[in-house]
């Protein structure tokens, strides 16, 4: 352990070095901003029963983020259960991957490339402390660092892989983007398109097409097999649930044109980085000193251009910089073509600024080997020791430099939070309800609210901008509501609902029990000024709503509004629901297992009737009459009721035609003397059963990677091919 220290000291000294910035992050505290949002444990305990159906947030989806089950939903459920929120978890989950394992990543793949510690020890803070990273992590974006600090060790194993023959270092390498894909898969489909250029890159001349295949399955399709099963868990529920064809993120179009060009790129720049706390979405000028960073790269670059590695990584960000700049010149409109036409590529990459994560990559590299360099200029005594050190000292200095608003807390991401009083009392309230129940917040959502899959929260402008706006302009014709970029004023648009006269019918089928406006407790959080800036605005409008009784809780400023007359979660009508017209109910009673998995007590009826659940329409919603099977459904023919009888009602959820007479002349219904059935149904969302297999599958052969892993170190007894 000494020898290992006393070689590794720069390895040390830079985890040493990021544990002292990121210092703030070991306190357990609540660090909630933008994006980052704290997550009670009512919640995450709910996470827990993993379900592909999402209900706690606004209307209801398929739960798109359902690749991060492994860490995010089992690691915090299992903490949650405990009473933790998500502040805790965050430490070990997030906080702790970025300030241990990024240095501890970046050093050994450039260690290992340049074969010197000290080139190593450079190009870790080139690569922890850029400005992409640093600007993301300022608004809640750190899934992604962390998911590229993994996919980066993934990159150190498949190099090693390819370059050592070394069939255990390619499984590492699968292991590790498999870990990735759990924070963030868009870092790993980078890196994948990097393990693609790097085979290419290293075709043997005279080509032999036999030889290249079998280098192509050994290092990129076996392991992409390995990765695809791993992953299947998400990846079949997924794919069968209709998502990829009907969610808000791939209907999305470019976005931030004017955010980025080429010198930003090249000069390895956020563009909306300032050194301070960040304003988002204001372009800032770049610092002079900012043009070394593509001068010491390409110094790099020319010095070590006989090194097949420089030269790949200068490929690499190449590469990078042409997608970074987006539609900038030259060549304006390829970003455009690939957005619609690469997979994976839309709406995972609306904005390009991902891609900085292939120049972080090779900058590192490309410094790292300048540094080298420098090193060994010196050892033929071209130039003197000291000014050697001072070149390498100001490239450390220029990167830790950025560190400068975390160390001083400047960033609003590293300033703790604590949790509101006036929303203490909010979350009390609101937890005393034993029925499922939404509560809408007007015109936004914070943080501080302790929704759960019972107690989900709307975001009225989100709202309004999707399913509700089509509601409005089908009867009330304010096409105006269909574009984001029309002139209309924000406050104008929310007053349209206000005034509709199916507002109230809007927030009741929708199960909108709570009406909130939201008090603001400093500014960093005060979203009213992007909504008009005048608070007292949606006050005045909601007083105006006789439907909504403003109620007291004790709340401070919070003016709250009761609607009692919100639909339940499962109910029945006499016909199809419908917001523009009022209509009698009748609740049922059910037993919910999870978000995708529901069984409706016997439901009595005599005469044709409809039932109705307030969440989202989604064809993968099924009805089964009587005892339910698992994964019989999933090879059963007409195992669920007739999809001729699921309708998307007018607010856009679901509604089933039940006749009594029809379904019980196939199915087992106990028939009452009044001439009424009992029936007994099942309302489950047949994807969350393809995620049942895809988890076996998916725990199938991640065991038998590590039983294999484990069985290679044995066999070998001595492990030195894992060294350094």
């Amino acid at each position: 352990m000494y020898n290992f220290c006393k070689k590794h000291i720069l390895l040390i000294i830079a985890i040493l070095l990021s544990v002292t910035i990121y210092f703030r992050w070991f306190s357990f505290a609540i660090f909630s901003h933008a994006d980052w949002i704290l997550l009670y444990s009512d919640y995450l305990k709910g996470l827990s029963n993993v379900s592909v159906w999402l209900s706690s947030i606004n209307l209801g989806n398929v739960n798109l983020n359902l690749y991060r089950m492994p860490i995010d939903y089992l690691f915090r459920g299992a903490l949650a259960f405990f009473d933790f929120n998500s502040n805790i978890s965050d430490v070990f989950l997030i906080f702790s991957p970025i300030i241990f394992i990024g240095p501890f990543a970046s050093y050994l793949l450039i260690n290992y490339l340049t074969k010197s510690r000290l080139a190593g020890f450079v190009g870790s803070l080139v690569f922890c402390y850029n400005t992409y990273f640093l600007a993301i992590n300022s608004v809640g974006h750190e899934y992604l660092t962390v998911s590229a600090i993994f996919s980066l060790l993934a990159l150190y194993f498949f190099i090693r892989a390819y370059e050592e023959r070394e069939n255990v270092f390619s499984l590492i390498s699968t292991l590790f983007l498999s870990l990735g894909i759990f924070y963030d898969y868009r870092m790993v489909y980078i890196v994948l398109w990097v393990f693609l250029i790097y085979l290419l890159f290293n075709i043997d001349f005279p080509f032999n097409l036999k030889n290249e295949i079998k280098k192509i399955f050994r290092y990129l399709f076996l392991p992409g097999v390995i990765l695809f099963l791993i992953n299947l868990f998400w990846i079949l529920p997924i794919f069968n649930s209709g998502a990829l064809n009907d969610n808000m993120f791939t209907d999305r179009s470019l976005f931030g044109d004017n955010f980025f060009n080429l010198i930003r790129a090249i000069s390895l720049f956020h563009p909306f980085w300032d050194g301070s706390a960040i304003e988002w979405f204001k372009v800032q000028p770049i610092p002079v000193y900012f043009l070394f960073i593509p001068i010491l790269s390409l110094l790099g670059l020319f010095l070590n251009r006989k090194n097949k590695f420089v030269i790949f990584f200068g490929l690499v960000g190449l590469v990078g910089v042409f997608l970074s700049k987006q539609t900038a010149v030259p060549l304006t409109g390829v970003y455009p073509w690939l957005y619609e036409h690469i997979p994976g590529f839309k709406g995972s990459f609306r904005e390009a600024s991902k891609f900085y994560f292939l120049i972080i990559i090779s900058y590192s590299v490309l410094i790292a080997f300048f540094v080298k360099s420098l090193l060994d200029l010196s050892k033929r005594s071209v130039i003197s020791n000291f000014f050697k050190y001072c070149v390498i000292g100001l490239i450390a200095i220029m990167f830790l430099w950025n560190v400068k608003p975390i160390v001083s807390a400047e960033m609003d991401i590293f300033q703790s939070r604590e949790i509101p009083e006036d929303y203490a009392i909010l979350n009390k309230f609101i937890k005393q309800e034993t029925d499922f129940s939404r509560t809408l917040f007007v015109p936004n959502f914070l943080f501080f609210f302790d929704f759960s899959n019972e107690r989900p929260f709307v975001n009225f402008y989100e709202k309004l901008g999707n399913e509700w706006r089509y509601i409005l302009d089908e009867k009330d014709q304010h096409p105006e509501l269909f574009s984001f970029n029309s002139d209309l004023d924000i406050q104008k648009r929310g007053q349209l609902l206000f005034d509709s006269k199916y507002f109230e019918n809007i927030l009741s089928l929708s199960s909108i029990k709570y009406v909130i406006i939201p008090t603001v407790p400093d500014k960093i959080f005060d979203f009213f000024a992007y909504y008009g800036n005048d608070r007292n605005f949606f006050i005045k409008e909601l007083d105006k709503q006789k439907f909504l009784k403003k109620i007291n809780i004790g709340a401070g400023d919070m003016v709250i509004y009761q609607n009692s007359n919100f639909r339940p979660h499962i109910y029945l009508t006499n016909s199809i629901e419908s917001v523009y017209e009022d209509k009698s109910f009748l609740p049922l009673s059910f037993f919910k297992k999870n978000s995708s998995w529901y069984i409706v007590e016997d439901i009595k009826i005599k005469e044709p009737a409809w039932l109705n659940f307030s969440e989202k329409y989604n064809s993968n919603w099924k009805l089964r009459v009587g005892d339910f099977d698992l994964f019989g459904q999933l090879f059963t023919k007409n195992y669920f009721l007739s999809d001729e009888d699921h309708y998307k009602n007018n607010i856009g959820f679901s509604s089933y035609y039940l006749n009594p007479e029809k379904i019980c002349a196939t199915n087992n219904c106990i028939k009452n003397s009044d001439g009424s059935y009992n029936i007994s149904l099942t309302l489950y969302f047949k994807a969350q059963s393809y995620f049942y297999i895809g988890l076996i599958i998916s725990i199938t052969t991640f065991f038998s990677c590590l039983i294999y892993l484990v069985y290679n170190f044995i066999k070998r007894r001595k492990c030195t091919k894992l060294s350094f």
